[in-house]
C-alpha cells in the first residue's frame, strides 16, 4: 500500500514519490519507507521504481520511520526531498533533506535539517537554483544554500539556519524569520570563518 503520494515536474521530466505503508491492516511498516520513480520523457516512459536513500543518518539511526516527505523541483535538475525522521518511541521528529542535481538519477548525502526537540513535520518545502526553504511548523522555518558544489553561486555557505520562535541558533549560519508567509532575513549570527 502507498500513501501521501507526490508529483513534480519541470523541463519535460518528472518524479512521483510515495510513503509505503504496512502490507495489510496491524502489519509492520517498510523499513524502507519512501518509494520513487522518475521519468526523463515527459511521464512517457519510467525509469523504474526505486527506495530513496537515507533511512540511517546518524551512527544510531536504527528502525527509523520517515514519512511526511515534502518534494521540490527545480529547472536544470535540482530536486529537493525533506522528511520526518523518526527514531521508534521517541517524542522527538527530526527532519531529514536530500537533494539530487539531476533530477533524482543520484543523490547527495542525507542530513538533518532540524533536529528537533518535539515532534515536527515539514509542512513545506520550495526553493531555487540557490537557496532551500523548509517550513516545519508555523514558527520553525530553515533555510540553507544549495550544496555548493551545484550552486549558481560560489557562496560555500550551506548550513541551515533556522529561527524558532525567537530563538537562535547558536552557530556558524545565517537566520531569517517566517511571519504570516513572509520571509524576513536577519543579520548572520556569528561571521564566517
Amino acid at each position: 500500500m502507498q500513501a501521501r503520494q507526490q508529483i513534480v515536474a519541470t523541463d519535460g521530466r518528472v518524479l512521483a514519490m510515495w510513503q509505503r505503508e504496512r502490507p495489510f491492516a496491524g502489519g509492520p511498516l517498510p523499513t524502507e519507507r519512501l518509494g520513487y520513480n522518475r521519468s526523463i520523457e515527459a511521464g512517457i516512459i519510467w525509469a523504474g521504481l526505486k527506495i530513496l536513500p537515507g533511512d540511517k543518518i546518524l551512527p544510531s539511526d536504527t528502525g527509523i520511520v520517515r514519512d511526511h516527505h515534502q518534494v521540490w523541483i527545480v529547472p536544470g535538475g535540482g530536486l529537493h526531498v525533506a522528511w520526518a525522521h523518526v527514531p521508534p518511541g521517541e517524542a522527538s521528529t527530526p527532519m531529514g533533506y536530500i537533494f539530487s542535481p539531476d533530477y533524482g538519477a543520484t543523490w547527495s548525502d542525507r542530513e538533518i535539517a532540524i533536529n528537533s526537540p518535539a515532534g515536527i513535520l515539514p509542512y513545506g518545502i520550495v526553493a531555487d537554483e540557490n537557496w532551500v526553504h523548509i517550513m516545519a511548523e508555523p514558527g520553525v522555518y530553515v533555510r540553507r544554500r544549495v550544496p555548493h558544489k551545484f550552486s549558481v553561486r560560489s557562496d560555500a555557505r550551506a548550513k541551515w539556519s533556522f529561527w524558532n520562535g525567537g530563538a537562535r541558533a547558536s552557530c556558524n549560519r545565517l537566520a531569517a524569520l517566517a511571519v504570516h508567509g513572509k520571509i524576513f532575513p536577519v543579520q548572520p549570527l556569528h561571521t564566517r570563518t
